[in-house]
């Protein structure tokens, strides 16, 4: 206990500050922007969540099994509301609240990368970031993700400095967290199987592979258990790995979130086709096909969803025009600035540990988006390490002009009469 309230006093104020300002602002934008309780995605979750939490089990109707959303979101709203009954906006004030705690560890993971200003900066960037203040407030899976993932971030690189596997076990069960909620981000794993810091041993690779490795295994295993039992299959999700990437790679040559009307509707209409005809083929045999006859085009798709992955800032198309007009253009400026901090803050630094750790977990949460399928918003629980990079640079930054003033300063020459 001593050890947590000696670590409470180090904290700055300013950080304090950040977090208790970070609670605020999620709070007074979800009170302004209410979530939509209906929609798409939140409805889904919320059926499901209250069905859970009422007996039903995991369910759309209230009786049929399903599997068309994986269960980690779902399940972590079903125990909010078994707690406080079926209250979205407990699950709200919850999620803002997590959302607000993570500034701290957007602050401890700072400091490693460049002290003590760099972990104040990246404090006050994830705490105050748009995207990030959005999606704390909403019935979506990315809240909960990105506080997940940035914690996931503060064990692996606090293992990089320390090489102790028990903070590998931690990393592994925040792993299985993640994945339970984005089973496609259980390529995160992959940076965690080498100590980026050091020297590795065979040993130490199986060994962390284990560690990183069971929880994931442990937590999906009764899942994909019923899965079977009830539809034949273990897949772990309703959607197949094949339907992500046919869709994923029509849905980047039409542009993305640019996309066309007419193409939009288009592309929902031959996904329709394809889902009601049963001509034995197929999403497995169309990506097959599309791999054949058009290998130099399903390449050029990989690396245009590559782009499209940091294209624009969240919310400049619909959210953010609503509330301001003028706010899109801004927050797009700021987020590529911002980009452009993170990527001075990764070359300076490159042969850092803290940075290698980050800049791998970068690579790894991107390759199963520019593999599948990529829409903006799964970039959301990633920007807290990009603002963490970010405040590196920014660091740098302040730094270099700190330097600068000093030396155009003029000296003082001594008064010959005080000799």
């Amino acid at each position: 206990m001593k050890r947590i309230t000696d670590k409470f006093a180090e904290t700055p104020r300013v950080v304090l500050f950040a977090i208790a300002a970070a609670f605020l602002a999620r709070i007074a934008f979800a009170i302004v922007v209410p979530p939509e309780q209906t929609w798409s995605d939140s409805g889904g979750y919320q059926t499901i969540a209250s069905n859970v939490a009422n007996g039903a089990g995991f369910t759309m109707d209230g009786t049929t099994p399903t599997r068309e959303r994986p269960p980690g979101y779902p399940l972590f709203l079903a125990a909010i509301y078994m707690v406080f009954g079926t209250h979205p906006w407990i699950a709200i004030i919850l999620q803002a609240l997590l959302g607000s705690l993570i500034v701290a560890f957007a602050y401890a993971v700072g400091r490693r990368l460049n002290g003590r200003e760099a972990g104040v900066i990246a404090a006050i960037l994830v705490a105050c970031y748009p995207a990030l203040i959005y999606y704390d407030t909403r019935i979506l899976r990315e809240g909960l993700t990105t506080v997940l993932v940035l914690v996931y971030a503060w064990t692996v690189t606090r293992e990089a400095f320390v090489n102790d596997l028990r903070w590998t076990a931690v990393s592994g069960l925040l792993l299985g967290a993640i994945a339970f909620v984005r089973p496609e981000l259980a390529t995160l794993g992959l940076p965690g199987l080498m100590r980026l810091g050091g020297a590795n041993s065979c040993g130490g690779i199986i060994r962390r592979t284990l560690l990183l490795g069971l929880p994931v295994l442990l937590l999906w295993g009764p899942w994909m258990a019923r899965n079977y039992s009830h539809f034949g299959d273990p897949s772990p999700v309703h959607d197949s790995v094949a339907s992500a990437v046919w869709f994923g790679t029509r849905w980047a040559d039409i542009g993305g979130e640019d996309r066309k009307r007419e193409d939009h509707i288009a592309l929902k209409q031959e996904t329709w086709d394809l889902n009601n005809t049963n001509d034995g083929e197929g999403y497995a045999g169309r990506v097959a096909e599309d791999l054949a006859q058009r290998p130099g085009w399903m390449v050029g798709m990989v690396g245009k969803k590559a782009v499209l992955f940091w294209k624009d800032a969240n919310g400049v198309r619909k959210t953010l025009p609503k509330i301001l007009p003028f706010l899109a253009t801004s927050v797009n400026i700021y987020y590529y600035v911002l980009l452009g901090f993170a990527l001075a803050g990764i070359w300076t630094w490159r042969n850092r540990p803290v940075v290698r750790t980050l800049g791998f977990t970068i690579l790894a949460y991107c390759l199963p988006y520019a593999l599948l399928h990529v829409r903006n918003r799964y970039r959301v629980p990633l920007m807290p390490i990009v603002l963490i990079l970010s405040a590196g640079g920014l660091s740098l930054f302040y730094a270099m002009i700190r330097v600068r003033l000093a030396v155009r300063q003029p000296s003082r020459s001594p008064d010959p009469q005080s000799a």
